[in-house]
């Protein structure tokens, strides 16, 4: 028996529809955003106590100054850090007499309100004060005055600014070879060698004093008359103020190339002598209160 034949295959077959484009196609949409996480809340600071809430103004200004204040005080213990004193020094015992022998610079020496003596001392091109001492007396019980620039450095002559504060009776006897001198309310003998020396004297009151000066200048001004004084000058210029006495003043006057002027009465037999030593000078004798 016989297969039957296969179907003949169909030689026109349909064509199948194609899927045609969308001519506006649309964007997916795409889904909506969550929304954002809330901020956490910082919780609420707790109120301080009372009175130290906020700071003021005037709190921190006092702290800058407490930290100024420190500072200062830390300054001023270092300055004396190296044994050299701020302000007036003690001088040791009750000398009678002191000796300033060579020194150059500004020497002040007054008269001290009580019976003790200080001192003050700058060293010449130092911005801090040195130091000053009493050697031991001489035969002639003058009592030598030494400075030191610190508390490390030996003793020796004075130079720079010194000034000295002693009981209005204490004798002195000064050698200066530069620089000036000043002196005030002294009744002390006196006993001054001077060279190249600016020196300005008031209210003296000595019984004895001698006064040499060379190339420079002096006005020495006295309140009480002096027993006996007498002024060695050479190519210097010098002025004595003396108070007016009835009884005058015994002038003993020799110069040479000198020009010498007394302007108050003169007593040989006064018992208040005064000595004129002049050469290449000039020297004028005034009244104290003209």
């Amino acid at each position: 028996m016989s297969e039957p034949a296969p179907p003949e295959p169909n030689r026109n077959p349909q064509p199948q529809p194609q899927p045609q484009p969308n001519p506006d196609p649309q964007p997916p949409v795409p889904p909506p955003p969550a929304a954002p996480p809330r901020p956490s809340v910082p919780p609420r600071p707790a109120r301080p106590p009372r009175g130290r809430g906020r700071a003021r103004p005037w709190a921190a200004a006092a702290a800058v100054l407490v930290l100024v204040g420190a500072g200062a005080v830390a300054l001023t213990d270092r300055g004396g850090a190296d044994g050299a004193a701020d302000g007036p020094q003690a001088l040791p015992g009750s000398p009678r007499a002191l000796l300033l022998d060579g020194v150059s610079g500004r020497v002040e020496i007054v008269a001290a309100d009580g019976p003790a003596a200080t001192a003050e001392y700058l060293p010449e091109g130092a911005q801090r004060p040195g130091l000053v001492g009493l050697g031991p007396a001489g035969s002639d019980g003058a009592v030598p005055v030494r400075c030191a620039a610190d508390g490390d450095g030996a003793f020796d002559r004075c130079a720079g600014r010194l000034r000295l504060a002693v009981p209005a009776g204490t004798a002195l006897t000064v050698r200066q070879e530069s620089g000036e001198i000043a002196l005030s309310g002294l009744r002390g003998d006196l006993a001054l060698s001077l060279a190249s020396i600016r020196c300005t004297a008031v209210g003296l009151r000595p019984q004895h004093a001698t006064v040499s000066i060379r190339s420079g200048s002096a006005d020495l001004g006295f309140a009480a008359p002096p027993g006996e004084l007498t002024v060695e000058s050479a190519s210097a210029s010098v002025a004595l103020r003396l108070p007016e006495r009835d009884s005058g003043y015994a002038f003993d006057s020799d110069q040479v190339s000198a020009d010498v002027r007394i302007g108050l009465p003169a007593q040989p037999d006064a018992d208040h002598r005064v000595r004129l030593r002049t050469t290449s000078a000039s020297v004028a004798v005034l009244p104290a209160d003209g």
